[in-house]
């Protein structure tokens, strides 16, 4: 037992040395140049292979650098056995080192960015420049300028059209426009005096529209027409006349056109006697047929006169009259001789003589039976009336002393007196208005024509 003791001791066993089979005998110790070697292959091969592997497959796991190699069998010079990782490929060994780039320094790495590759010795990465990717070709934008091209073309046409429409209404404007006369242009082939050496007479344009003597005067004739001739009575006249009398507003249904192969208008009231009717009737005819003159307007080829028809005769017609005017003149001065009647003296004279409508007088005594009034004057209305044809418009002061009241409770005295007269003794009009000195009055006036006979008699 004491020689026991003295035997060496048992060799310590390696792990895994007994799934392994039996030990060798021998125990190859491997140089630590050739263990860099193999480790920076392996290394070199895992990092290889991982690049290309990377984007489809999981890398092989790595045995760590660091991890101690043990009882690794030999390696003979001929063909070296391989343990890390089994059965690597040659395939994937290490390219030579003169295929790598060099290493650059962090100081050298470009601005566009790098990407780290290992390094052959498999000890460390070196930074290895990446030149810039080309970006890929964009899709040419239009610029703003390009981009708004086609709106200034737009707008250039439209202002184009714009100028063409401007250019062609001033040149129609202008062909419309009056041209000047041959003093101040001159004319073709004169030559122009200058302004200074012109008069302001000569300067002056002539007028556009010439004015036809017979239209204003036809004008003026249906315009008195319609304001004072009754609105009841029938009016004969050409057909150019009437019409107009239409335009003014006298009612169509009592107009009678005289044709030209026209008998004289016996059955009417009113006749109006223009060119055209003078020289189908005469003026023997005219004045034998229709002798009073209510109104004449305008003078030689233009006149126009408008008549009382006589419908049994010229001669009859004046005996009329004459019979109507001592009736007129009776109940005239009775109006003057009235307490509360006040008159100018050319009133007195018009009432004495016989020559102011029957209706007025009759109006104007009902009036100052109830209070006083101030005649002012009596207006024949028209020029040109015959001496049978009577005045048919009074003038009253607008308030009378006399009659103590107020110039407004007088007024509608006036006004409520005169409207509640009924049928041919209402006025035509019956207001406030100024008369031709500018006086205010309040004016009665009835329609023409006057009546004949109407006191009887």
């Amino acid at each position: 037992m004491a020689s026991d003791g003295s035997a060496p001791p048992l060799a310590r066993r390696t792990p895994g040395a007994a799934r392994s089979g039996p030990e060798s005998s021998t125990v190859p110790v491997l140089p630590d140049a050739l263990l860099r070697r193999m480790q920076a292959a392996v290394s070199a091969a895992r990092a290889a292979q991982a690049g290309r592997v990377r984007d489809d497959r999981p890398s092989q796991p790595t045995r760590p650098a660091s991890a101690p190699v043990v009882n690794e069998p030999p390696v003979t010079s001929a063909q070296p056995k391989q343990l890390w990782p089994p059965a690597a490929p040659p395939a994937i060994a290490a390219p030579p080192p003169t295929a790598a780039p060099p290493p650059i320094s962090q100081a050298g790495w470009s601005a566009q960015g790098s990407v780290r590759q290992p390094s052959p010795s498999g000890t460390a990465f070196a930074p290895v420049p990446v030149p810039p990717t080309p970006a890929p070709p964009k899709r040419r934008r239009r610029s703003g300028r390009a981009a708004r091209s086609r709106g200034p073309r737009v707008a250039g046409v439209a202002a184009l059209a714009v100028i063409l429409i401007a250019a062609g209404i001033a040149v129609a404007l202008s062909a419309r426009a009056p041209r000047n006369s041959a003093a101040s242009s001159g004319g073709p082939g004169s030559s122009a005096a200058p302004a200074s050496s012109q008069s302001p007479a000569s300067s002056q344009p002539s007028p556009r529209i010439s004015v036809n003597p017979a239209v204003v005067t036809a004008n003026q004739a249906a315009r008195w027409v319609e304001a004072q001739v009754s609105h009841a009575v029938i009016v004969a006249c050409d057909k150019a006349m009437c019409d107009a009398l239409a335009a003014a507003g006298f009612p169509g249904r009592h107009l009678k056109h005289i044709w030209p192969d026209a008998a004289y208008p016996r059955h009417v009231q009113v006749v109006v006697v223009t060119p055209t009717v003078e020289r189908q009737f005469g003026v023997k005819r005219n004045a034998e047929m229709a002798p009073p003159v209510l109104a004449e307007f305008g003078t030689g080829n233009t006149a126009i006169t408008i008549r009382v028809v006589a419908p049994h005769g010229a001669a009859k017609l004046r005996h009329k009259l004459t019979s109507n005017q001592r009736q007129l003149r009776s109940v005239g001065t009775a109006l003057l001789k009235g307490r509360h009647v006040t008159a100018s003296p050319l009133a007195k004279n018009l009432l004495l003589a016989g020559r102011v409508d029957p209706r007025l007088i009759v109006v104007l005594t009902a009036v100052a039976s109830v209070h006083p009034i101030d005649i002012v004057s009596f207006n024949a209305n028209a020029p040109g009336i015959s001496p049978g044809i009577q005045y048919r418009t009074a003038d009253l002061a607008p308030n009378d002393p006399a009659a103590r009241m107020s110039g407004t409770d007088y007024l509608r005295f006036l006004l409520t007196a005169l409207n509640a007269e009924p049928g041919i003794y209402h006025p035509l009009v019956a207001a406030m208005t100024h008369n031709s000195a500018g006086q205010p009055v309040f004016r009665i006036t009835f329609a023409a024509p006057s009546p004949l006979n109407l006191l009887g008699g």
